[in-house]
């Protein structure tokens, strides 16, 4: 498995360079306060990278925070259920 994502990434990244070497246009990137210019490429690869992270901190934000701290409930809720069953199980051997 470790093989294949490997040479996931290598493919990716070689592509990723390609991609850059055939897009060697100076582009102005402004934003308000100040402006730099930048290779189209690496602007747009940039771009696309900037997007991912922010899609994969929404998705860590939305669906998997939420979904932890629901697992973390339901395991506390669990482990009070077996602690009440262990007690009532043991009164009842007592008796």
């Amino acid at each position: 498995m470790r093989i294949a994502y490997l040479i996931v990434c290598l493919i990716v990244m070689a592509s990723g360079a390609v991609f850059g070497a055939l897009n060697p246009e100076p582009v102005l990137v402004d934003f308000y306060l100040f402006a730099f210019e930048l290779r189209l490429g690496i602007g747009l690869l940039l771009a696309a990278l900037c997007g991912a992270a922010l899609g994969g901190f929404c998705m860590w934000a939305g669906v998997v925070l939420p979904l932890s701290r629901r697992v973390a409930r339901q395991a506390r809720e669990a482990r009070a259920r077996e602690k009440q069953m262990v007690v009532a199980t043991h009164d009842e051997l007592t008796l």
